[in-house]
């Protein structure tokens, strides 16, 4: 299969759109940018185009995914809102006000006859309200709700851009739309409201502090965020080998890396400038930044998933990355740097 990539410029009257749409109504999978990843797209009323997202991306079949969908009335044809508690009903309509369209996906009850496909037999399903200009005119000229997990191949980190998506899934899809770098870098934001109360089951682009100002307390985790997507299996990982270094004292840190550089003799360093600007040996490092300092998530959120796929190319045995302050956004930013991880050293 021959893949092309359409620039996007103008929404209005875009052939590259049209096409899209096209495609996704004739059963076909195309690469389409969010505001956080670009996504793997097909009909999520489908079937048959959702199992092709599988193959394409080589997914494991028991890992759901996020149906996107453009308001309430698309997502009616997935969720069932009748089954989820008048306090949370009350809780999801308030997020909605705040944060939609945007980075956080509510995992609902589903409704009856909606595809097992998408959500692997799960009796819950995970929705969306994109709020990327490309995504959202899809979603208006097709009327389709759209499945789609980050576009590129399972555990690779995810793509923030058409050559990401390009160079992962080429001949595997016929159409990529270039909306250029994604906003955010970060996926979404995984929240619950099947249980007692909101529970977060995977740290996104919107941060546990702000969905607590919004509807008080929210928990952390549980048995439950096994079956979301993107937490089963290891994600976010390039070709070579990623040592992880924790720590906050940035002179201990640079010690580190200096260590590590003199060890394996060329390394490639994925960290801010603040770092870099106080180390002592860089002959042996081929240095990528992230943003100025530790503390400029937006920046390094951004810059992070493209980052990576630009150092697994570099003529260096191993891929040396800092973390960041796990706060707010770092925390989202800490997970996708762990789970990319071969080994995580804490100084």
């Amino acid at each position: 299969m021959k893949t092309e990539i359409e620039r996007i410029g103008c929404l209005e009257g875009s052939t590259g759109i049209e096409r899209a749409v096209s495609l996704l109504k004739s059963g076909c999978v195309v690469g389409i940018p969010t505001e956080t990843v670009y996504g793997l797209c097909a009909n999520a009323l489908d079937d048959g185009a959702v199992r092709m997202v599988y193959k394409a991306k080589k997914r494991p079949h028991d890992n759901p995914l996020v149906v996107h969908v453009l308001d309430r009335a698309m997502a009616e044809a997935v969720w069932d809102l009748a089954r989820i508690s008048p306090e949370n009903r009350e809780k999801l309509e308030r997020l909605i006000e705040a944060f939609c369209p945007g980075g956080l996906t509510f995992v609902v009850p589903k409704r009856d006859g909606f595809s097992d496909t998408v959500t692997c037999g799960q009796n819950t399903v995970c929705v969306r309200f994109p709020s990327g200009e490309i995504f959202r005119e899809v979603l208006r000229q097709s009327q389709l709700p759209i499945a789609a997990p980050s576009a590129n191949v399972s555990g690779r980190p995810s793509g923030t851009t058409a050559g990401d998506v390009y160079a992962d899934l080429c001949g595997e899809i016929p159409l990529v739309l270039d909306g250029g770098e994604c906003v955010f870098g970060v996926e979404s934001t995984i929240l619950s409201l099947v249980g007692e109360h909101p529970t977060i089951l995977r740290k996104g682009a919107v941060t546990k502090e702000s969905i607590e100002r919004i509807v008080g307390c929210v928990m952390d985790g549980g048995d439950e965020a096994v079956y979301c997507p993107g937490l089963r299996y290891r994600h976010y990982a390039p070709a070579k080998p990623v040592l992880l270094i924790e720590g906050e004292d940035c002179r201990e840190v640079c010690r580190k890396i200096e260590e590590i550089a003199s060890k394996e003799g060329r390394i490639s360093l994925l960290c801010t400038d603040d770092i870099w600007g106080i180390l002592d040996e860089k002959e042996r490092i081929v240095y990528r930044s992230v943003g100025k300092d530790r503390t400029c998530f937006e920046e390094i959120g951004q810059s992070l998933f493209r980052a990576i796929r630009v150092l697994e190319k570099e003529c260096a045995n191993v891929i040396v990355s800092v973390g960041v302050s796990d706060v707010g956004l770092g925390s989202a930013l800490m997970d996708r740097m762990r789970r990319g991880s071969t080994e995580i050293i804490r100084v």
